[in-house]
Parts: C-alpha cells; sequence; structure tokens
C-alpha cells in the first residue's frame, strides 16, 4: 500500500493564498483542509482526479497567527488524514 502524502509550501503568509497537493487519496473523493484541527468549514477543500491526485489553491485566513501551525488534508468520510506542518508568517 502506497502512502497518502500531501505537500505545500513550508512558510505561508496569511491572508494570502497558497498551493496543496496530495496523491494516493480516493478517487473522486472530496478533500478538505483545515488548520490544527478537524472543525468547522475549514480553510479550503477539492476532488480527487481519478487517480486519487489533487491541486489546489487554499486561503490562509487573515486571522491566523503568525507561528508553526498544522495544515490537515481529510477526505470525505473522514479517511484518510494526513497532516504536514507549515509557519504562518
Amino acid at each position: 500500500m502506497v502512502a497518502t502524502q500531501i505537500s505545500a509550501p513550508t512558510q505561508v503568509v496569511h491572508g494570502k493564498t497558497f498551493p496543496v497537493a496530495g496523491v494516493h487519496f480516493p478517487a473522486t473523493r472530496k478533500v478538505t483542509f483545515y488548520l490544527d484541527k478537524v472543525s468547522g468549514a475549514g480553510i479550503g477543500s477539492v476532488m480527487t482526479q481519478p487517480d486519487g491526485s489533487f491541486f489546489a489553491t487554499s486561503q490562509m485566513p487573515a486571522t491566523a497567527t503568525r507561528k508553526a501551525h498544522t495544515l490537515i488534508a481529510v477526505a470525505a468520510g473522514g479517511s484518510p488524514k494526513v497532516s504536514k506542518k507549515i509557519t504562518v508568517k
């Protein structure tokens, strides 16, 4: 089995957009992005391609504090859930 992965810049500016890509997610499933915890509406979403990959642009909230955070990508249904450390500047 191949591991589900996401990639995004390690540093993101609050209030600005940033790219997020993923591979090995379930095919044609919605993936929602969250900051630090899985709750609320999230900070963006995308539908995966038939091969389970995606590329999206997400918006870092202007209210995000300037510090280390965890970007979390969750497929519809709650699995898989993958995270990556990012720093908001």
